[in-house]
């Protein structure tokens, strides 16, 4: 059943499977996400948000090396959008962080700047093409807005912070600061 706030299936079950975890239910959380990663026609990014939901699961029952391969599996169907691909990145960093697995969470929040630097360059290289064919009257396709560099490291900075670790923070801080320019 769909709340008025659902717009498709798929959000309802997400909330759904998200209602699980806060409750603590894990058993119905698994179950309906199971049923979701196994419908058939499920595309990759749907499954990848359920995944993270799955992943998210297991962090909240302490279990932050099976969430940080789960996210590793989100991330990695949702690494060609322009913005899904972010949370499952962002979930497997706090996750090793968690685990802990410092040196290992420092590598994958740089790869993750490394691509939201890589999106926002193509982003802006599909804005350029955009501009020149309005000018010439072509029809043009506006891309989805990839998050900007300087919101993914300070994401990443916060989460070292978090976990009491300054010094990588600092590097991700300063990553921030530097994209802005």
């Amino acid at each position: 059943r769909r709340s008025p706030g659902d717009k498709t299936p798929l959000s309802a079950t997400l909330r759904q499977i998200g209602g699980h975890i806060q409750k603590r239910d894990f058993a119905a959380e698994l179950s309906k996400a199971n049923q979701a990663l196994t419908a058939p026609g499920m595309s990759e990014h749907k499954r990848s948000r359920v995944l993270a939901l799955v992943a998210d699961s297991e962090f909240k029952r302490g279990r932050f090396m099976e969430a940080a391969q789960i996210q590793l599996q989100a991330a990695s169907k949702s690494v060609d959008h322009a913005s899904l691909w972010l949370r499952p990145h962002i979930g497997h960093v706090q996750a090793l962080l968690k685990a802990p697995q410092v040196d290992q969470a420092v590598v994958m929040a740089r790869q993750a700047v490394a691509l939201a630097e890589a999106k926002r360059a193509d982003f802006e290289q599909q804005v350029s093409a955009a501009n020149f064919k309005i000018k010439n009257r072509i029809q043009v396709f506006v891309p989805d807005l990839a998050p900007r560099v300087s919101v993914v490291a300070t994401r990443m900075g916060y989460l070292f912070l978090q976990e009491g670790e300054p010094e990588a923070a600092e590097e991700f801080f300063q990553k921030a600061i530097e994209s802005t320019n």
